[in-house]
């Protein structure tokens, strides 16, 4: 979802003052190496808030059959044969019921979008903030099954690089890396890592618990 805030970054100007003011008003006021700048922070948190809203929207805009079918093709990440088959229909139906939700969810979702990028450009920023709103919805629900696949999962759904993360936590970016890819995580890793997303280490080995929002 880090390409798909760069595009709309270079499409569109910088946050409004309202979005600064709420991203200095978050810091610890310290003005520390690990700080996002108001400007990162106000772009990070679009993408968070409308990931949110598109979450409210699976639930109000969609029947039982259209939502069911996205949850298992976006959190899931279950093939439209394999939905096909768990379902006993065909690929072409289960198709055209993720075509039907996803434009429902886009409908639902464009006004915001446009209010909140302060443009009537909806070819080029709705597909755009649709797609980035889906990355962290898919993050924030899938269900990891290790620890390094959880947090990779917490740090997309909130929205961040890995160099933010690192810069925020004390780890270098190689050892982020090596971390959400498996390696053996250290129980100071652990313990910096839970502190920073606001869970238990327990959750990040058992995956109990979710996350904090942005």
């Amino acid at each position: 979802m880090q390409g798909y805030d760069e595009a709309l970054k270079l499409i569109f100007a910088y946050p409004s003052e309202e979005e600064m003011r709420a991203a200095q008003a978050v810091c610890c006021g310290r003005r520390c190496s690990a700080c996002e700048t108001p400007a990162a922070y106000a772009w990070r948190k679009r993408t968070v808030d409308m990931s949110l809203l598109l979450e409210k929207a699976m639930e109000n805009e969609l029947t039982v059959t259209e939502r069911e079918t996205l949850k298992a093709f976006w959190f899931e990440t279950m093939p439209v044969g394999a939905i096909a088959r768990l379902k006993g229909i065909s690929s072409a139906a289960v198709s055209d019921t993720l075509a039907r939700a996803q434009e429902k969810l886009k409908k639902a979702l464009r006004y915001a979008v446009l209010y909140q990028y302060d443009t009537l450009d909806e070819e080029t920023v709705l597909p755009l903030a649709f797609a980035g709103a889906r990355a962290v919805a898919a993050a924030r629900n899938s269900r990891a099954r290790e620890t390094g696949e959880r947090l990779r999962g917490l740090r997309a759904a909130q929205g961040l690089s890995r160099s933010a993360l690192a810069a925020a936590t004390g780890l270098t970016q190689g050892r982020v890396k090596a971390i959400e890819e498996g390696k053996p995580v250290y129980a100071r890793e652990l313990a910096l890592l839970s502190a920073f997303y606001g869970v238990t280490v327990d959750s990040l080995i058992c995956h109990e618990e979710k996350g904090r929002g942005v």
